[in-house]
């Protein structure tokens, strides 16, 4: 007798779950097997037949840095709506059947903060949204650092009046504070903020925040070390640049794309990378 439509879906089970978008591949992290789709541009994921448990990881856009000798940009902010390590036993949130759309932030050019990330499914009410990362304060100024997803370094003048000069905020839960000038004298930028650590203060160019290894859950979808939302490194008059925080930029290099890396600040000012939406799920038995 031939299967009803009722019969059929309860014959199916979990399997009639499905998932497209982005760049698909399969990897084992962690001794569990995961299937990603990983989102270098903006796009759309679809959940089709039943909603499943999917994991989902948002990165801004990374911060430019300040130009001339100025602060680095601040890490693209970092978000992850999943306990790290999801199993089947431990899953991960329920992804509605729907389309999602998925907005990867660009990278900021001089002075000028990243692009958000997000994905958002209106009438799942689901939005998650990641900050771009500050901009870097320029010498000429003084100015301080951009708020963001991490903030971008302050800049110090090459004369007076000197002073306090604060890096930007970062946005709690996704990043940290830019780097602030603490005294001295001479043009040079502090290390922007980064999602692991704040930006450096320093009377020489301040390093940038590192960015978090995200290796142990995502593998090396973001490169060998797995650092996401490094933030900038200075830039000085008389110093050579400090080195950016894990794929944020050096002397006025620009920031790793699809990393969120913030820009490095020195004569010339350093882009920031774009960021990256991946999402995460565990094949139904």
């Amino acid at each position: 007798m031939p299967l009803g439509p009722q019969r059929l879906s309860l014959f199916m089970g979990a399997k009639d779950f499905s998932a497209s978008g982005g760049t698909e591949t399969t990897a084992t992290v962690g001794g569990q097997l995961y299937t990603f789709h990983t989102f270098t541009s903006s796009g759309t994921f679809l959940v089709k037949g039943k909603a499943h448990d999917i994991a989902v990881f948002v990165v801004g856009g990374g911060g430019g840095s300040g130009s001339p000798h100025g602060g680095g940009g601040g890490g693209g902010g970092v978000l992850w709506n999943s306990s790290a390590n999801h199993t089947t036993s431990n899953p991960a949130p329920e992804l509605a059947v729907g389309s999602y759309a998925v907005t990867v932030g660009g990278g900021g050019g001089r002075q000028t903060g990243g692009t958000d990330s997000s994905v958002i499914n209106s009438p799942a009410s689901f939005n998650y949204t990641s900050d771009g990362g500050g901009g870097g304060g320029n010498h000429t100024g003084p100015q301080p650092g951009g708020a963001g997803g991490s903030g971008g370094g302050a800049a110090l003048p090459s004369g007076p009046p000197f002073g306090s000069i604060s890096g930007g905020s970062g946005t709690s839960g996704q990043g940290s504070d830019g780097g602030s000038h603490v005294g001295g004298s001479g043009a040079r930028g502090q290390g922007g903020g980064g999602t692991g650590a704040a930006g450096g203060n320093s009377n020489t160019p301040g390093n940038g925040g590192i960015g978090v290894d995200w290796s142990p859950y995502i593998g090396t979808l973001g490169g060998a070390s797995g650092l996401f939302g490094g933030g900038g490194g200075g830039g000085g008059h008389w110093s050579p640049a400090s080195p950016g925080g894990g794929y944020g930029g050096g002397s006025s290099a620009p920031g790793t794309d699809a990393t969120g890396g913030g820009g490095g600040g020195a004569a010339g000012s350093g882009s920031g990378g774009s960021g990256c939406v991946v999402f995460r799920y565990i094949e139904p038995a």
